[in-house]
């Protein structure tokens, strides 16, 4: 026969959306470019409104994330490879945590909307953003007093790293290297 305790364990809880919704949350956050102390802040700052009890850890590879009492917690690892920066999509999300911060988003709808910006496709086309990354490096070095040979080599520098970047979202391999 098993333990009282076990069993309860096994039965999902009130908290259960809020914690998945937490945790997801910190892992598309992560995906697109958020810093660990911001991936951190958003969690803890949900969970308290979900009145969670929890810890956090984010590091470049992996959320370690504690919910309960000390003693009683329940202890997850998140492994998650390290995305490509996605203003967009980091957008949607901050805006998505101020509305469940404020109450307007429950735990379920915030599960559904995450999955929703993660499958959305970028507004912007791979080539466009390729030739942004070559004439973000010729400003950029016009901007540090280069003239127009430096930004011709920023272009081509700039374009090669669009090049690899492109590369790098169709290849996991590539994009371990990036």
């Amino acid at each position: 026969a098993m333990p009282d305790r076990e069993l309860e364990r096994d039965e999902p809880d009130e908290h259960d959306e809020a914690r998945a919704f937490v945790m997801q949350l910190g892992e598309a956050l992560h995906r697109y470019g958020a810093s660990a102390q911001r991936v951190e802040q958003a969690m803890e700052l949900l969970s308290s409104r979900f009145d969670l009890e929890s810890h956090f850890f984010a590091t470049p590879t992996s959320i370690f994330a504690a919910f309960g009492k000390p003693g009683q917690q329940n202890v997850g690892l998140l492994r998650v490879e390290p995305g490509q920066v996605d203003l967009e999509k980091r957008c949607e999300l901050d805006e998505l945590i101020s509305e469940a911060l404020h109450g307007r988003v429950a735990p379920r709808d915030g599960l559904e909307r995450i999955e929703l910006i993660q499958r959305a496709p970028s507004q912007w086309g791979a080539g466009l953003t390729t030739l942004c990354y070559a004439f973000a490096s010729a400003a950029a070095a016009r901007f540090l007093g280069g003239t127009w040979r430096e930004m011709a080599a920023a272009l081509v520098v700039g374009l090669s790293i669009g090049i690899v970047a492109l590369a790098a979202k169709r290849s996991r391999l590539v994009a371990r290297v990036v």
